[in-house]
């Protein structure tokens, strides 16, 4: 055995220090029949002009795990809790610009690295989920199973002035959520910019302040037939 850096090799070539680098002067691939183990390596770097991948004869590739039961399977280490297990950045290496993260708790976030539910999607400007039936129903189905009495499946509007970082309180005639239905019209869809076919607003009714003055309404408007804006 031979070694660089060391007095005594234990295996046919032995690299040893703090800054190594090992180059294979060939043209054809390199390839390994046993398991390739990088022990003391705080930082590993496979750095390429072209392509990088695994080509997996058979088998699966784990990250944090010896016995990957998936293609790929990424596990936290132990006692890690809401760990980003993986995440898609705009550009940044530090993901400062999340746009898609899933943590070990399971919890899946839409342009957030920190969800605070089972799916969070968060945008700088109007975020949005469509669901689009391309030759059938688009439905959307909440079921929940309790025996409590005030558990049950339940769609909720939270409604305020300000930002996410600095909320104001709503004021009267705020929509704190809206229902609305629009068609087709040969065009385009009149969507709810448009003023809609018919719409239920749940409507804060006065100046809400902390602990008192929470009133609110309900708000029913159709269109009459002929007619372009909801009355």
């Amino acid at each position: 055995p031979s070694g660089s850096g060391v007095t005594t090799a234990t295996y046919p070539l032995l690299v040893s220090g703090n800054n190594m680098s090992l180059e294979f002067g060939t043209t054809t691939a390199n390839s390994w029949s046993a398991l390739q183990t990088f022990a003391n390596a705080t930082a590993t770097q496979l750095t390429t002009t072209g392509n990088t991948y695994l080509a997996t004869a058979g088998g699966n590739v784990g990250i944090g795990s010896t016995s990957p039961f998936a293609k790929l399977s990424v596990h936290a280490n132990n006692g890690e809790t809401n760990t980003t297990l993986f995440a898609i950045g705009s550009s940044t290496a530090s993901a400062t610009s999340t746009l898609f993260s899933v943590l070990n708790s399971g919890r899946i976030g839409i342009g957030t690295a920190s969800p605070t539910s089972n799916l969070s999607i968060e945008s700088s400007t109007a975020a949005s989920l469509s669901l689009l039936g391309k030759s059938s129903t688009a439905s959307l189905t909440l079921t929940s199973y309790s025996n409590s009495a005030d558990m049950h499946a339940g769609i909720e509007g939270l409604g305020s002035r300000g930002t996410s970082a600095s909320p104001l309180a709503v004021q009267s005639g705020d929509a704190l959520l809206s229902l609305r239905a629009g068609g087709w019209d040969g065009t385009s869809f009149y969507t709810m910019l448009a003023g809609n076919s018919a719409a239920i607003d749940f409507v804060a009714d006065e100046n809400f302040t902390s602990g008192t003055n929470h009133a609110g309404k309900i708000v029913f408007s159709t269109t009459a037939s002929g007619d372009s804006f909801q009355s």
